[in-house]
């Protein structure tokens, strides 16, 4: 009888473990394009991958952020770039979903 409850204890807590560590998720993210000649928010749901190259970057790579390439701006969150533009942008708000 004790064996079965250690047994259950135990998967029990395999399974929140794994559940708690998906590699994958949704957010709803606010952002703001401005162009010379008007300003433009957006709102939108994004379900991405996290993406990393070593453990520490997991967890970096969730939180929505602003990067530039040659001149283009856009938000990265996980695998997704959203918002490519050479126009400035400013990230409002995000919130996580899943």
């Amino acid at each position: 009888m004790k064996m079965k409850k250690l047994l259950f204890i135990s998967l029990l807590f395999i399974t929140i473990l794994f559940s708690s560590c998906r590699s994958d998720g949704k957010v709803k993210i606010n952002y703001t394009t401005i162009y010379p000649d008007t300003t433009i928010t957006t709102e939108t749901i994004v379900s991405y991958k996290y993406v990393s190259e070593d453990s520490n970057s997991v967890w970096l790579r969730r939180k929505p952020y602003l990067n530039s390439n040659r001149g283009s701006n856009y938000i990265v969150v996980g695998n997704v770039h959203l918002g490519s533009t050479t126009c400035p942008i400013r990230l409002n708000s995000y919130e996580y979903i899943e």
